[in-house]
């Protein structure tokens, strides 16, 4: 019969297992390292094993992080600006005035106003850009946010469709039909 710990024993321990791994933890890591490279196999295989029985898991968690990432790369590029998030048309140095009296529709997303968006991101990843943004190697100031409005008339004339002239409605479902076309 194993008798229960008290939350002070539990405590103690936590702080002698802390102070033994501070002491030697070049010797822990070289330990964890070794057995790694020696059971290579069956250390990926509970990993692999359990993302194929939890992929509703997998999906949540990477859609989380994902998300927690944007939102803190648009958190950044809007201190730069010295904004809130939101849609930065009125400081976008290419959007023409008329432009500007449609209202912002759709999830934002970086836009590059000196271009070079789609070739960056085509040869680092998107991930990298963001992690770069984040660790401070990219400048935020180089980024601006267009909500999806502002991002299709953006585009190259090739690649983007006839947007909403003024005397339209310019509601949601107007602007789904945009982006299909696009």
């Amino acid at each position: 019969m194993t008798r229960a710990l008290t939350e002070e024993q539990r405590e103690r321990g936590r702080l002698r297992a802390k102070e033994w791994y501070q002491k030697n933890r070049e010797r822990a890591k070289k330990r964890m390292k070794d057995y790694r490279a020696q059971n290579q196999e069956k250390v990926t295989s509970g990993i692999v094993r359990w993302r194929k029985e939890h992929p509703e898991k997998v999906a949540s968690y990477s859609r989380g992080r994902y998300e927690r990432r944007r939102d803190a790369v648009q958190e950044k590029i809007a201190v730069a600006h010295g904004t809130n998030v939101r849609c930065m048309y009125d400081i976008h140095p290419n959007i023409p005035g008329e432009l500007k009296q449609h209202g912002c529709w759709g999830e934002l997303s970086f836009e590059h106003p000196n271009g070079g968006g789609k070739r960056d991101t085509k040869e680092n990843g998107s991930y990298a850009v963001t992690i770069g943004i984040l660790s401070g190697r990219r400048n935020p100031n180089d980024y601006l946010l267009l909500c999806r409005l502002h991002q299709i008339w953006n585009m190259k004339p090739g690649r983007r469709k006839a947007l909403p002239s003024s005397e339209s409605s310019n509601t949601p479902e107007d602007m789904k039909k945009v982006e299909e076309e696009s």
